[in-house]
């Protein structure tokens, strides 16, 4: 090998790569110079005898240096073109600001930063809070509501005052079959409320389409108040006979009078079986009779 009986490697030029003076004595290492990328970088003794000896090339660290030619000059001037976008772009701003300062233009203020997910989210909650107040005060005052829509079969219907009377009663009927959650809500204030607002929009003719819609209008809001239960009060415990040798009475469940819809017979029932029915089904088996929530107008 013609490198095997060096025992300095200074001087040595192998390539595009010159080997200089040592650098370093433990362990030995070389400065070393590519000639062609112009880049200085240390190599030790041991892997530069390896390449002279193999007769391969010391690769320079510089990965430009080692791209094709083609493929260098075009990162070149990529490189440039880049470096002289960025002196035009430092070159205007000064300019600005020169041309600013001498006639006295203020420069713009910087954009305010953009609102977060959350910060968007909360101010929608407050917007949308806002409108339901404003529409809720909107109905409590009689004025018509733009969001209610009423059945328009009956737009263009015409009926004398007594048509129109029987037609809200059957159609009331109706509603409340269809709408068992107004059980819940049937109180004179209640259908007062619910007939000032379907008179507020102008409709005289009411449907049971009608009805429903008005009635889940006013509930959207809370303009209804239910019917708050009645809380029976327990019966006083009977006092104990233990301690004189007695059984303790045993308590008999109270039973309600009702029909049984099989035989049209009276019949008794215990609360249990009371609570386990539909609201129609109660009010059929204790005959609870219910008024049409009609109030007399002049149209």
């Amino acid at each position: 090998m013609p490198y095997q009986n060096l025992q300095s490697l200074a001087g040595v030029n192998h390539g595009q790569i010159e080997i200089q003076n040592i650098v370093s004595s433990s362990p030995r290492k070389y400065a070393c110079h590519c000639k062609r990328c112009k880049t200085e970088f240390n190599m030790t003794h041991a892997a530069l005898r390896q390449r002279l000896d193999s007769n391969t090339p010391i690769p320079c660290p510089n990965d430009n240096c080692r791209l094709p030619r083609a493929a260098q000059q075009a990162r070149e001037k990529q490189y440039f073109q880049d470096l002289k976008q960025k002196e035009r772009a430092a070159n205007e701003a000064a300019e600005d600001r020169r041309l600013r300062e001498k006639y006295g233009v203020r420069s713009e203020p910087p954009a305010p930063p953009k609102p977060s997910l959350e910060q968007l989210d909360s101010q929608f909650q407050r917007t949308a809070s806002e409108l339901a107040r404003a529409e809720k005060q909107r109905i409590q005052s009689g004025l018509p509501d733009p969001e209610f829509v009423p059945d328009p079969r009956y737009d263009n219907a015409k009926m004398t005052n007594s048509e129109a009377s029987e037609f809200n009663d059957r159609q009331c009927q109706i509603f409340m079959d269809r709408n068992p959650d107004w059980q819940a809500y049937q109180t004179s204030a209640n259908v007062d409320i619910l007939l000032d607002y379907i008179w507020n929009q102008g409709v005289r003719i009411i449907s049971a389409e009608s009805y429903a819609r008005a009635f889940r209008r006013l509930l959207q809001y809370n303009l209804l108040q239910p019917i708050e239960p009645e809380i029976e009060a327990e019966p006083e415990p009977m006092p104990s006979m233990e301690h004189e040798g007695y059984p303790a009475p045993t308590r008999r469940p109270q039973l309600i009078d009702g029909w049984d819809l099989q035989t049209g017979e009276p019949r008794k029932y215990t609360p249990y079986e009371l609570d386990r029915l539909p609201a129609e089904t109660l009010r059929r088996v204790l005959r609870i009779p219910t008024a049409p929530i009609v109030r007399p107008r002049n149209t």
